[in-house]
């Protein structure tokens, strides 16, 4: 399939999940309330940073080496690595208090079918089985939405563990699912073992979890922060209104992934920037209309659906929006430093914003409660996009100028999409 084909079929499975993962966010706000959605949050990011370490022998970097090595020496260490971090991470962090260790099976088991089930989705892209990948990733959310659905409405399980378990069931299922689609037909490098895999894994893999792991801090400091400043039900309605913010960023994340994967194979410098900005250009002007779109609903719309004690989401939705767009721009030249082997970039951006955030953060909760939380983010995200614009164009020795949106960019988008 061309670019723009790879393009649309993301973006219209990525809107179907999208809108499968704002039903469970319905469901568990509504039924389960602000406070427990705080509880739910802090359990997620433990799994998130357990992923992210096992990431370095399971994570992107098997895209890269899918082609190259065999499959075997590939899942091995990825499933070794996972059981490991999942146990080691999640035990860690509960130890610490930062989320509630009566939960602490469950970030274990979460983490545990996630990252296998991440595992193999890695390797369907190195496969470029998109049209696997993406469908999968439907079932897998929709097995996720209606265990979650059937443990609260049907056995009336209106508690934590319902959400736990129908994530967990899900995952493992999706896992299952993947199974008959990883298989390699050929590999380019006969000398493929255990050994050269794991330090090959090491040492590509290694910057671009490190980079991650930065960027998820820089991401999630503030719902710590917030936690301890204001309490889980503040950090319940933070947690749901980056949930929804978030959600506008599925353009960026299925434009990325296909970005990804084109760059990766092409040679020419020159088509790889304009890919590169035309994507970068498009992305934004999509990701600006859904912001304004989710702006301009009233307060009563986001109560009606969530229920009336998430009244402030429409509040933190404007502080935090300039963020999200933000993002979407990072997450497309993260894309492209990951493709070009400049991952190093995206480690030095996410640390700056770690940073900054880390600064900023607790002095701006105190003072404007959820508001400055907002706050505290959107500078943290503009500082990493800073820093990863000025290394772009300092790296393809281009104007900045040539970044911004004229109108002739809005002819050559499909034209430009539609080449192979």
């Amino acid at each position: 399939m061309g670019y723009k084909t790879n393009i649309a079929t993301s973006l219209a499975t990525k809107l179907v999940g999208s809108f499968i993962t704002l039903g469970i966010s319905v469901i568990t706000a509504r039924e389960l309330g602000t406070e427990k959605l705080g509880e739910i949050s802090l359990v997620v990011l433990a799994v998130s940073i357990a992923m992210l370490i096992s990431g370095i022998l399971s994570g992107p970097a098997l895209v890269y080496f899918t082609p190259r090595k065999s499959i075997k020496h590939l899942l091995v260490p990825a499933y070794i690595a996972n059981i490991f971090c999942s146990v080691l991470v999640c035990g860690v962090l509960a130890a610490f208090d930062l989320f509630n260790s009566e939960y602490l099976l469950y970030a274990i088991l979460i983490s545990l079918f996630q990252g296998i089930f991440s595992t193999h989705f890695y390797v369907l892209l190195g496969l470029e089985k998109l049209m696997a990948y993406n469908f999968i990733g439907i079932i897998q959310a929709a097995i996720a939405i209606g265990g979650i659905a059937i443990m609260i409405y049907v056995l009336k399980i209106r508690d934590v563990e319902s959400y736990f378990i129908g994530q967990a069931i899900s995952y493992f299922i999706g896992f299952l699912i993947t199974i008959p689609f990883v298989r390699q037909k050929t590999y380019s490098d006969p000398n493929s073992s255990y050994g050269n895999v794991i330090k090959d894994l090491l040492g590509y893999g290694l910057v671009m979890q490190i980079a991650s792991i930065f960027q998820q801090l820089n991401y999630r400091l503030s719902y710590y922060v917030i936690h301890w400043q204001l309490g889980d039900a503040k950090l319940g309605i933070f947690a749901l209104t980056m949930q929804i913010a978030e959600g506008v960023l599925l353009i960026s994340r299925s434009i990325s992934v296909v970005l990804f994967s084109k760059i990766a194979n092409l040679t020419g410098k020159e088509d790889i920037i304009d890919k590169t900005n035309t994507t970068l250009k498009f992305t934004y002007i999509c990701t600006l209309f859904l912001l304004i779109g989710m702006l301009i609903l009233p307060v009563s719309f986001y109560e009606y659906i969530f229920s009336k004690d998430f009244s402030e989401t429409k509040m933190v939705l404007w502080y935090i929006s300039p963020g999200i767009l933000f993002l979407s721009i990072l997450t497309i030249l993260s894309s492209y430093f990951s493709s070009v082997d400049k991952v190093r970039v995206n480690a030095i951006g996410s640390f700056v914003g770690l940073l900054v955030i880390g600064i900023t953060v607790w002095p701006l909760t105190m003072l404007m409660d959820l508001k400055g939380g907002a706050i505290a983010n959107v500078i943290s995200y503009s500082i990493t996009l800073l820093v990863s614009l000025v290394c772009y164009v300092w790296i393809e020795k281009i104007p900045f100028m040539s970044l911004l949106i004229t109108g002739k960019d809005f002819k050559r988008f499909s034209k430009s999409f539609g080449s192979k």
